[in-house]
């Protein structure tokens, strides 16, 4: 809303405003003329100007990020196409399957990956797959089911995204952008961890101890030092 307070003058007849990323704002127009309950979404640019048309079909919509977005929208298959990757001129990329009723896509695109979980059939559960921006998908190997082992999906940097299990004992999984996992902290109780940043990452670990551990490991999961907090 507050992005809107500065466009106020230039932009009017929407009913939602969203907030920019990538330069863009999604915004929503409700149509409830002639018994027709809908909502129409569409995208404004810095300017005001409406650069990506007002649709009907799509249920919801994803920030922009490296220029594309994702769109959810009704399928009339029970396992039928429901997701596009757009660009930032309504423009369809790729249409795929997500799990239905997931309230998320787990994070967004950045560094040209993105993560979502899908269904595999009817007894099959689901499980994790990566995405690049020409709609190229791979299951993450060995399967990962983000409602049973993941709470917490980060956005890739320097190469990896952080899966982060929030049990009773708290894990912590990277995936690099070939969909394969590569390395799990699946043997500490980690509490809290950070983005790749120069080759490593930054762990708060609880001990057998109960004490919190500051704890820096690198690409591979080396454990670089440990520190107690």
């Amino acid at each position: 809303y507050k992005d809107y307070l500065k466009i106020k003058d230039k932009v009017s007849g929407f009913d939602k405003y969203y907030t920019y990323s990538d330069g863009i704002m999604w915004v929503r127009k409700d149509n409830k003329d002639f018994d027709v309950n809908e909502e129409l979404y569409g995208a404004i640019n810095m300017n005001g100007d409406l650069v990506v048309p007002l649709n009907s079909t799509w249920t919801s919509v994803h920030n922009f990020s490296d220029g594309i977005a994702f769109v959810h929208f009704k399928s009339n298959e029970k396992l039928g196409d429901n997701t596009a990757i757009i660009d930032t001129n309504g423009n369809v990329i790729q249409t795929f399957n997500v799990k239905q009723n997931s309230k998320d896509m787990h994070n967004s695109f950045s560094e040209g990956y993105a993560i979502y979980e899908k269904d595999i059939g009817a007894n099959g559960g689901s499980c994790c797959y990566i995405i690049d921006k020409l709609g190229n998908t791979k299951q993450i190997t060995p399967k990962v089911s983000f409602s049973k082992d993941a709470s917490k999906i980060s956005n890739f940097k320097e190469g990896l995204c952080r899966i982060y299990s929030d049990t009773a004992k708290a894990s912590c999984t990277f995936i690099n952008t070939n969909g394969e996992i590569q390395f799990t902290m699946n043997n500490y109780w980690v509490k809290s961890s950070s983005d790749f940043e120069n080759g490593q990452s930054t762990l708060t670990i609880k001990g057998e101890d109960k004490s919190d551990y500051k704890v820096i490991v690198d690409r591979n999961g080396n454990i670089i030092s440990t520190e107690k907090k």
